[in-house]
């Protein structure tokens, strides 16, 4: 058993000082997780963290350690993101006439940089996401999962309820569609 299952199992037992333990660690990876997902303004991504530890903190009683503990973290975090890209999406159909939200990437530019190359880094990320935006939300899940927060292919099986072989060709065609979607932008 990990030290982060055995924390989380602490808590279980009435530890309150494991669980924030394991908040500190686990905080920005979930904010990053969500904010590659949704691609949000802050405020929503840091309720939605927020949000996602409560669950995790309620849910204490009912954690069998059947699994790691990151795991089923990132289980909650991915449901918990599903449902509000859903959400979203469904506010978005029903106010088609409404304005498209801009998006904050002021928190992520260097601040050492000129602004050229901020604006470069800027228009790039808008890329990036665009073409992330543009996979179905499977692939777009085991890809950020993979790539932004790091987890192997078993993890992200465990986490998707799929086999490590669906997770590898959702993955593989993420790579493809990305490559293909951002080429312009990579070889210019």
């Amino acid at each position: 058993m990990d030290e982060d299952t055995e924390l989380f199992l602490a808590l279980k037992k009435g530890d309150d000082p494991a669980f924030s333990k394991l908040f500190q660690k686990y905080y920005p990876k979930i904010v990053n997780l969500i904010y590659r997902f949704l691609f949000n303004e802050k405020k929503d991504v840091e309720d939605l963290a927020q949000e996602i530890f409560c669950r995790a903190y309620l849910g204490a009683q009912t954690f069998s350690p059947h699994a790691k503990f990151s795991t089923w973290l990132y289980k909650i975090a991915v449901n918990r993101c599903l449902s509000h890209y859903h959400k979203i999406k469904r506010r978005k159909e029903s106010y088609q006439d409404d304005d498209k939200e801009t998006q904050n990437f002021e928190n992520h530019l260097s601040p050492i940089n000129s602004p050229d190359t901020q604006i470069i880094q800027k228009e790039l990320h808008q890329e990036i996401q665009a073409a992330l935006d543009k996979l179905p939300l499977d692939q777009k899940m085991a890809f950020i999962l993979l790539e932004s927060v790091g987890l192997s292919y078993q993890e992200i099986a465990r986490i998707s309820g799929t086999s490590e072989k669906a997770v590898e060709r959702r993955i593989y065609h993420a790579r493809q569609k990305l490559k293909e979607l951002l080429t312009p932008y990579i070889s210019s």
